[in-house]
C-alpha cells in the first residue's frame, strides 16, 4: 500500500520502474507469521513494456494505418490472396462512413413507423445493427476469397440496407402523412 506512485522508464528497452512513495509492505509467512515494514520511497523494476506490446492487439494493429498505408500493403503483397485481403479491408476502412448514411435511410422509417411505439423502433434497431454487422463480415469474407469484387463485399451491408431503407421510405411516403406518428 502507498500513498503515491508512479510508472517511469527504467532504461533502454521497455521496461518500467514502478516507484511508490509513502507506503507499507504487508506480507504474511508461511508459519502464518504476519509482517508489515513501513517505506519512504519503493522502486521495483517491471518488465511489462515488452509484454503488453506482444499481448495488445491494437499494438500494431491494421486499424492503425491510413488508407495509403493499406493501399501500399495492397500493391506490394506476396500472393494474389493477400492483396485481396488488403483491398477488401481498405473497402472495409471506407464503408464505414458510407455505413451511417445507409443507416440514416433505414432508421427514418423505423422511428416513423406507428407500429409497436417505442418498443418496435428500439427492437428493430438493436436487429439491424446485428444484421448490418452480419452481413458486412459475410461480405468481407465473400471479397477476401475472391467470389466479390474488394470494393463489394465489404458494401454489401450498405448497399443492402440503403436498399431497405429506400424502399421503406418509399412505402412511408405511399401511406401519405397519416402513416406518420
Amino acid at each position: 500500500l502507498a500513498q503515491g506512485g508512479r510508472l517511469e522508464p527504467a532504461g533502454p528497452g521497455d521496461a518500467m520502474r514502478l516507484v511508490l512513495e509513502g507506503g507499507e509492505l504487508h506480507r504474511e509467512e508461511r508459519g502464518g507469521e504476519y509482517l508489515a515494514a513501513r517505506f519512504d520511497e519503493a522502486a521495483v523494476r517491471v518488465g511489462l513494456g515488452s509484454t503488453l506490446g506482444e499481448k495488445n492487439r491494437l499494438g500494431g494493429s491494421a486499424f492503425e494505418l491510413t488508407a495509403g498505408e493499406i493501399a501500399a500493403r495492397a500493391h506490394g503483397a506476396r500472393s494474389p490472396e493477400e492483396g485481396r485481403r488488403w483491398r477488401s479491408f481498405l473497402f472495409r476502412r471506407l464503408a464505414g462512413p458510407v455505413g451511417l448514411m445507409a443507416f440514416a435511410l433505414l432508421c427514418v422509417p423505423i422511428a416513423a413507423a406507428r407500429r409497436g411505439g417505442r418498443a418496435f423502433g428500439y427492437g428493430a434497431t438493436l436487429l439491424a445493427v446485428v444484421a448490418y454487422y452480419a452481413v458486412m463480415r459475410f461480405g468481407e469474407g465473400l471479397s477476401q476469397g475472391g467470389t466479390l469484387p474488394p470494393w463489394l463485399g465489404p458494401n454489401l451491408a450498405n448497399a443492402a440496407f440503403a436498399l431497405a431503407g429506400g424502399l421503406a421510405l418509399w412505402a412511408l411516403h405511399r401511406k401519405g402523412p397519416g402513416a406518420v406518428r
